[in-house]
């Protein structure tokens, strides 16, 4: 049984809309101790959940190298932030930008939370009040930004969320790299990979960037077999690697992989074309 169809948190790039697709993949694989999955972009977790939902026995690494197992644990901290903003901005109208006036009584009510919390889920606060896809990392930062009034109206999971959510995953912290010398080449293992896209800041990603090199590094350490690999029709390699292999005569670790597709959509600006890459094959 599927718990979750989508993370308790907001998580940009979080695979909601892929479930009913990889469900069948991941159904097709033998439930049992020896079957280790190893989400090793972890994000928000919605992968790893929904492995150790179908495969109960399996072993789920979740790699959280993004702190999200941190926003959770704050959960209802956060929930009462939101309702102290919609209390606030509730004169508005919704998705209007915030008067100046109003902006410091959201401010004061943030400094105050962090105060007394000594946290601010500022990924998830930054969605209530910046435009999509804009985060702000520090009351100074939102200070200097401008605030538009779209708070969520509908509250978070309540606090035992963290525990629910994360129950059964095997959590670490770790760089992609050390992840993939440990588990390439082993034995019934399935790597899901889900790097952020090209050229994109990546505030989660421990604050850097992901550019062609990291992408490189990725593509030429990955395992041949065994994986899931999510991208981007608008940033991606692999056709590249395709073209190029066949002109230069070096083999790349998608030969032979099935291909998903599907269109997210992405605000105002349009659809998001994502790829899956696969080929899973395990006893």
């Amino acid at each position: 049984m599927i718990q979750y169809t989508t993370a308790p948190l907001p998580f940009a790039g979080q695979k909601r809309r892929w479930l009913k697709q990889l469900e069948p993949i991941i159904r097709s694989l033998p439930s049992n101790t020896n079957t280790t999955f190893v989400d090793v972009f972890g994000g928000s977790g919605l992968v790893s959940r929904l492995c150790k939902d179908i495969h109960p026995t399996a072993r789920v690494i979740y790699n959280d190298y993004d702190n999200y197992s941190e926003r959770l644990r704050h959960i209802a901290e956060t929930e009462q932030l939101r309702q102290e903003i919609v209390s606030i901005l509730a004169p508005l109208k919704h998705n209007s930008r915030v008067p100046e006036e109003y902006k410091a009584l959201v401010l004061r009510a943030v400094q105050a939370h962090e105060k007394r919390c000594q946290y601010v889920d500022w990924v998830t606060l930054s969605g209530w009040l910046l435009f999509t896809n804009n985060f702000a990392y520090s009351l100074k930062d939102l200070a200097s930004r401008g605030l538009y009034a779209h708070p969520s109206r509908t509250a978070l999971s309540d606090a035992g969320a963290s525990e629910r959510y994360l129950c059964g995953l095997d959590i670490v912290s770790v760089d992609y790299r050390e992840l993939l010398s440990v588990y390439k080449d082993a034995s019934n293992t399935i790597l899901i990979l889900d790097p952020p896209y090209l050229s994109t800041e990546c505030g989660g990603y421990r604050g850097g960037s992901w550019s062609c090199d990291d992408y490189l590094d990725l593509l030429t350490s990955m395992p041949t077999i065994n994986y899931l690999y999510f991208s981007s029709t608008k940033f991606d390699f692999v056709p590249f690697l395709r073209r190029t292999s066949a002109a230069w005569g070096y083999q790349h670790p998608f030969v032979g992989a099935q291909v998903l597709y599907r269109s997210n959509p992405f605000g105002s600006g349009g659809a998001n074309p994502e790829v899956l890459y696969y080929k899973v094959s395990i006893d």
